[in-house]
């Protein structure tokens, strides 16, 4: 639903407007979904409540059969998770000695994976031989 907001006060790095465009096909206008990421808020970064934000936001679009137009300026996605566990992933490098190579997969120590609460993480097993 519309809603107004004080300025610095959204908690989610996305925004979404209801405009009028006039292009050639619509000179006198026509009514738009606007959806863009507010950098101020975590370089605008992709977490979970962004995604469920620009799935409402689109939705609202589809019920109403309005255009959606979405307007990137982000760095990238961010991995939905408490600080405290960030630092206990580990990178599975395609090549360990050069990094430019990309990689295979994010991990966790068998000894990190097991301190954590049963459920929260989703993994699967895996080996260096994989």
């Amino acid at each position: 639903a519309p809603q107004s907001r004080p300025v610095g006060s959204n908690k989610i790095g996305m925004l979404a407007w209801t405009a009028k465009m006039r292009t050639p096909e619509y000179p006198d206008g026509r009514e738009v979904i606007l959806i863009a990421n507010d950098v101020t808020v975590q370089s605008g970064s992709f977490g979970v409540d962004e995604d469920q934000f620009f799935f409402k936001a689109s939705e609202y679009a589809r019920e109403r059969g309005l255009p959606r137009l979405y307007i990137s300026c982000n760095s990238g996605a961010r991995i939905g998770l408490v600080e405290s566990l960030k630092p206990k992933f580990k990178v599975g490098w395609t090549d360990p000695k050069n990094p430019g190579q990309g990689f295979k997969y994010l991990y966790l120590s068998e000894e990190d994976y097991k301190a954590l609460p049963e459920g929260a993480v989703q993994a699967t097993k895996t080996t260096d031989a994989d």
